[in-house]
Parts: C-alpha cells; structure tokens; sequence
C-alpha cells in the first residue's frame, strides 16, 4: 500500500509513484508459429513472452505483479514501474528511481521494456513512449515544472549479433508530458526475437555497461530495506525527476502514467 506519513522531528516525506501501462500499436493477432528470420536461429512463439533478466537473458525472472496478456506477433511483454518511494520535502532538486527487484534471489536491475518481433517477415519497429501529464496529486495539483529523465538505455538479447542489434537512444531522454520520445528502433531484418532495453544496470551486468545502482542507506548509515521486497533497497541513478526549488510541493502522493507503444515499420 502507498502511504504518507509524519516524521517525528515534523519533515513531511512525500511520495511519488510512476505506473506504467503497455500500449502495442500496429500490431498482428498471435498465432503459434515458427520464425526464422536469418537462417540460422529458430523461434518458437505461443503468443506469450514472460519477464526475462535483463542482464542474463533468457533467463526467466519474477517482478512479483500481475501480467498483462500481450497480444500480436509483435508486442510488449513487460515494462517496469517505477517508484521514487518517500523523499523529504526539501530535499528534492532531483530524484533517483528505484531499481527493479525480482523474486527468486535474481539481484536488483534497472528498469526496463520488453519486447517481442516474431513476425514471419521483420519489417523492424520502433518502441517510444510518452509521459501523459504531469506528477500530480488525487485532487490535480500538479508538480510544476518537473522533468522525468531516462539514461543509459541499453539492448540486449540471448541471440544479439551486431548484424541484428536494434538502435537504442543513448542521449538522456528528458520527457515533455504529451510528448512521444524514440527509445530504440530496428530497421528491416533486424530486432527480431525477445529483446529487452535496461535503463542502466548493476555492477555485476557481462556487457560492460556503467553500474548506476547504488545502495539506498538511511540517516545513520545503514541499509534501508524494501518493504515490499524485504531486502536491501537500491536506486537508480539512470532514472531521475528533476523538480524546481520554486515548485511547491504538498506532503501528498504524485503520480504520473507513461505511455509505451511499439509500431512495425512499413
């Protein structure tokens, strides 16, 4: 449950929760089928694609939240939501996410899309997604000014070559609510497969990718602990909220909803 609460020496904490919706757009009714897009590696669909590691892929993981039953040859599997858990107020210049934890003793990752391309022909595609307003409160007042950020975006896959690799947005992706921001595209015959797109990455990740976890640790040092998860928490510095010292904040929670829509190239 997401709650507010009162510190005892009188700072108010706040807390701010993104949820994520999937959105697949352009897509093609799923049916069991075998593609073989290059010759030489065979995929197997059955219309549904659970959450892989991200950093280990196809290695299947547990995010501990009810799936959505994609659709299509092409389709979104799973994406991350994202929390800023409880921040005092006046401290708040810019916000790291959370990481992304699993069950099953899989350690944290940053957040990430997953996607799916079994079409029998690979036309490529394009992943964006779009910030739909800005954070606000249950009763509209909003966090003016504020800026939701995405960095050091990665692909990765159990069957990446260079020759197949989709192009991925390296620059920082700073959303404008309304506004559709390109995350990745595959151009024809390439990003066929289970893909996934981290946002940053652990410091045990094998693709030589900059750590951006770090340990969360409270006033005195010590480990804070996801209540949810019952273990160290970590954020992630790959994902922040940048809010203007003038913006007034209100010891209430702000949520937003981001957009993610996949569309096949012609």
């Amino acid at each position: 449950m997401i709650y507010q609460r009162l510190l005892n020496h009188g700072f108010y904490l706040f807390i701010i929760l993104l949820s994520s919706i999937l959105l697949s757009g352009n897509t093609v009714l799923a049916v069991s089928q075998t593609v073989n897009p290059n010759a030489s590696t065979e995929v197997i669909d059955n219309g549904i694609t659970p959450p892989v590691d991200p950093e280990n892929p196809p290695t299947d993981v547990d995010p501990n939240r009810p799936s959505k039953q994609p659709k299509g040859s092409l389709r979104l599997d799973f994406v991350s939501n994202l929390d800023f858990g409880r921040v005092r107020i006046g401290n708040h210049k810019e916000i790291n996410a959370k990481a992304q934890f699993f069950k099953q003793g899989t350690d944290p990752r940053g957040s990430y899309v997953q996607l799916t391309d079994v079409r029998s022909e690979s036309t490529g595609w394009t992943l964006m997604m779009e910030q739909k307003n800005q954070f606000k409160t249950a009763d509209g007042q909003e966090l003016s000014g504020a800026v939701l950020s995405f960095d050091h975006a990665w692909a990765n896959a159990s069957h990446k070559t260079e020759e197949i690799m989709p192009q991925v947005t390296r620059e920082t992706l700073s959303l404008v609510p309304g506004e559709s921001a390109i995350v990745a595209q595959a151009e024809k015959n390439k990003g066929w497969g289970v893909w996934t797109v981290e946002f940053g990455a652990s410091q045990n990740n094998k693709d030589g990718q900059k750590s951006t976890l770090y340990p969360l640790i409270d006033s005195n040092n010590q480990p804070l602990i996801n209540p949810e998860w019952n273990q160290p928490d970590f954020g992630n510095r790959a994902i922040s909220l940048s809010i203007p010292d003038k913006t007034t904040i209100l010891p209430k929670e702000y949520n937003t909803e981001i957009i993610w829509t996949i569309a096949k190239l012609p």
